[in-house]
């Protein structure tokens, strides 16, 4: 087994999570409220970028089957998140913020 890659002087980030779960969807939801698909986000993200799911493979140290699994989930970890933000470079935090204070206007505006 590979060892976690090193993110910082002292910060190791492990690399191979493959379970993962922070809601986020590109739907309604029963409510009204829009959800962001947080697999898609990712996928979204890496074809822009014009890069594949064999080189995000390679970056997580993981088989590029659960590079598509990610793809599929809606919910990721946080500490994905952040490890994925890294690797692609994107604040993906800031667009579930955006989100969400758009969210938090219509609310307020009902």
């Amino acid at each position: 087994m590979r060892e976690p890659r090193t993110v910082g002087a002292s910060n190791k980030i492990p690399t191979f999570f493959f379970f993962i779960g922070a809601a986020i969807g590109e739907s309604a939801d029963n409510n009204g409220v829009m959800e962001i698909h947080c697999g898609r986000l990712i996928e979204n993200e890496l074809r822009n970028q014009r890069r594949s799911a064999h080189w995000l493979a390679n970056e997580l140290h993981c088989d590029r089957t659960n590079v598509y699994k990610i793809f599929k989930r809606k919910n990721l970890d946080v500490e994905l998140l952040m490890h994925l933000s890294i690797i692609l470079q994107k604040n993906f935090f800031e667009t579930l913020t955006n989100e969400t204070v758009t969210e938090i206007a219509k609310v307020q505006n009902m």
